[in-house]
């Protein structure tokens, strides 16, 4: 009677499964894409996502992470308005301090491009390819696609779940149920479905992402990019996270993104296929004039999350502003800074402290008018050789007498 019982029950489920099917029609299709106009239906659940979406927008703007330099924020969204003038008053684009490769989009037109992401970036095209796949994002809809996506797998998983326990449940009550054929098959395909609906999910998302980067691709052609930008940046990035111990290219099922190595051959197969102009716009020395003022203060974030190899990595694979002929050397005096203060063998230590100087006073020398090593090399050097520490706190103070450094240096060394 039991086994009848449990039999019964599960052809219920599988009724549960058809209603499920019949009821839970998503609400937007696969193909459907934003328009310039679009406002989602109001209390539906687009609705709803908009407006948590909001709320994250109201933290953001007010957040002390948010950069909101005009130049830099100008900058970025003119390359954006490039790449989709029709939308450009549609996207806003905040730019936070982060030390971090990352960007995100939202469905409510929210972009967010992190500060690490903008130091690993070497010219305009690069970071029209960044900003073209978050815009793709946006434009097929990906935030609602994924949740409704995520929705229907839970229930799903719910369903499975359901078949394990009551086979389980069967077998607490009779023990010798498990070598019941149709017990036993139930609470395998219950295990077996919840994982694969799992990991639908995250197979899901790596679609969305391959279609963002094709579409970002094709964003970046059109508006007079080098289309080549697009994999050099992934093949730059797979580099750096080698170097904090990450393989971007290990393939496993809940892989939220496609591996790098993946995404550098679908960009460069569809490159081939569309075979754009290869004298096209790079845009290295306009994405270095806005970038170069913020680089200081990037650099040592970088730095502070201790993964010095990859900082090392960046400061010498930037490509440089030649206005500013010291500054890569001041990014290395910087690198060894952060060895020394870490290092405990003395030998060690006393070859670190002689790079650093080095590599300052090379700064100092190549551009007398570049104040950031004057004060590195001025402090850094101040307690144990006070004299020539005191000698480059006086030309920062000399050239920058309105920095706020420059009251606390004239107080304390100077007087």
């Amino acid at each position: 009677m039991q086994l009848k019982k449990y039999l019964k029950n599960f052809q219920k489920l599988n009724l549960l499964i058809i209603i499920f099917f019949l009821v839970s029609c998503r609400t937007v299709d696969d193909d459907a894409v934003t328009s310039v106009d679009f406002e989602p239906e109001v209390g539906s659940t687009e609705s709803n996502l908009w407006m948590e979406f909001d709320i994250m927008e109201e933290k953001t703007k007010t957040s002390p992470y948010t950069i909101k330099d005009k130049e830099l924020n100008d900058y970025v969204k003119k390359v954006f308005c490039k790449l989709q003038p029709d939308y450009c008053q549609k996207i806003r684009i905040y730019i936070t301090r982060i030390p971090a490769f990352n960007a995100t989009m939202a469905g409510n037109g929210l972009m967010e491009i992190w500060s690490g992401a903008l130091l690993h970036l070497e010219n305009e095209a690069q970071l029209a390819a960044v900003i073209g796949h978050e815009f793709g994002h946006y434009f097929y809809r990906h935030s609602i696609k994924r949740y409704e996506h995520r929705e229907g797998v839970k229930a799903i998983t719910n369903i499975f779940n359901i078949a394990s326990m009551l086979g389980s449940a069967y077998i607490q009550m009779n023990p010798y149920g498990m070598y019941n054929y149709d017990i036993f098959s139930a609470l395998q395909i219950g295990s077996i479905g919840v994982h694969l609906a799992q990991m639908s999910i995250f197979a899901y998302s790596r679609g969305q992402e391959t279609e963002a980067d094709i579409y970002g691709l094709e964003c970046i052609i059109k508006s007079g990019y080098h289309a080549d930008e697009a994999p050099n940046l992934w093949e730059k990035l797979t580099k750096s996270q080698k170097l904090i111990g990450n393989n971007p290219n290990y393939f496993h099922f809940t892989r939220t993104h496609p591996t790098n190595n993946q995404r550098i051959k679908d960009l460069r197969d569809k490159i081939k296929e569309l075979n754009p102009d290869q004298t096209a716009f790079i845009g290295q020395k306009e994405f270095n004039q806005v970038m170069s003022k913020f680089r200081e203060q990037w650099v040592k974030d970088d730095l502070t999350l201790g993964n010095l190899k990859k900082s090392k990595f960046l400061i010498e694979s930037l490509k440089y502003n030649k206005d500013l002929p010291g500054e890569k050397d001041f990014f290395m005096g910087e690198y060894y800074k952060a060895l020394h203060f870490l290092e405990k063998n003395k030998k060690k230590k006393e070859e670190y402290h002689k790079k650093i100087v080095r590599h300052l006073k090379i700064s100092t020398e190549s551009d007398t008018e570049f104040a950031p090593p004057l004060l590195s090399l001025g402090s850094y050097l101040i307690k144990n050789n006070p004299e020539e520490g005191r000698k480059y706190l006086k030309k920062f103070v000399d050239l920058k007498p309105d920095n706020p450094y420059s009251k606390l240096i004239k107080m304390e060394f100077l007087e």
